[in-house]
């Protein structure tokens, strides 16, 4: 079964065999962030499971078009989910395009392992089914 792997920065490390790398500086990164969003004392409201949580909503939900405060055409979440208001539905990776290039293949991230993370999301889409 395909599974998430440590995108190591230490001299030498190489990508492994069947490994696609999934981090913030590709085609795959999750927009969203634990950010702190107004918090208190400068605490984080949001916990990486959240961002990860909004990161599957962004990938799976229908869109439609609805004007903004600017008058300009966007495309928002049926759900009209709030967080997610700010992130651009254009460019995403449609569901068939995760599975086409993602599907049995390890995905690299540099989030610690300990930590959830965008990449588990992108394994659960490409091999749903599988």
């Amino acid at each position: 079964m395909p599974k998430r792997i440590w995108h190591s920065r230490e001299k030498g490390w190489k990508l492994p065999p069947n490994t696609v790398k999934v981090s913030r500086r590709t085609k795959w990164a999750n927009p969203f962030s634990a950010r702190v969003r107004g918090g208190e004392d400068g605490q984080a409201t949001m916990t990486r499971e959240m961002f990860c949580d909004e990161y599957r909503e962004w990938l799976t939900k229908e869109t439609y078009l609805n004007r903004d405060v600017d008058g300009r055409w966007v495309q928002m979440s049926y759900s009209s989910y709030p967080s997610l208001l700010g992130i651009p539905y254009e460019g995403r990776p449609s569901l068939d395009e995760i599975r086409t290039a993602l599907r049995g293949k390890d995905l690299a991230c540099d989030c610690h392992m300990s930590q959830p993370c965008h990449a588990d999301v992108l394994l659960e889409i490409a091999n749903r089914d599988a």
